[in-house]
């Protein structure tokens, strides 16, 4: 989250940089301009032609530097743009294995809650059986030792 932050703030940085580095060279435009314009009033005075191809390479040099600069620049942030939807990319692949991995879990608990559950109702079952074999058993040998008694007080008398 902290290397997103910085990675932003880094953009804007940069975004803010060529921005600074824009305005310059419009302020060198301007005073370009300037120049052209007092050269320009002096050629209209004199009739000179060699203002307009002043003019024309002055503006396809200034234009130059302005493109390079720009074109620098979209360059820069498109390649950035391209890392992050390739870092995308990657954290939503990611993303589609944790959340398989995390249904195939709950699938297994859900499962083992199953057998649990089984386990339990067959542990009560033998439970009870048991139980009830032990009290019938208790009450059979009851039953046998009350005839043993009977059995023993006839023969005795």
């Amino acid at each position: 989250m902290q290397s997103q932050t910085a990675k932003h703030t880094e953009d804007e940085n940069d975004i803010v940089t060529q921005m600074k580095i824009i305005n310059t060279k419009l302020e060198k435009l301007d005073t370009s301009m300037n120049s052209v314009n007092k050269r320009l009033e002096n050629v209209i005075i004199k009739g000179d032609g060699t203002l307009y191809k002043t003019i024309k390479d002055l503006f396809a040099e200034m234009k130059d530097d302005l493109s390079k600069s720009v074109v620098k620049n979209v360059e820069i942030l498109e390649g950035r743009l391209f890392e992050k939807e390739q870092e995308m990319d990657k954290l939503k692949a990611t993303s589609q294995v944790l959340e398989t991995d995390i249904k195939n879990q709950k699938k297994m608990n859900e499962n083992l809650l199953k057998e649990l559950k089984q386990i339990d109702m067959k542990r009560q079952k033998y439970e009870n059986e048991s139980e009830q074999y032990s009290r019938a058993n208790n009450y059979q040998n009851k039953r046998n030792r009350g005839y043993q008694c009977m059995g023993n007080s006839k023969t005795i008398s």
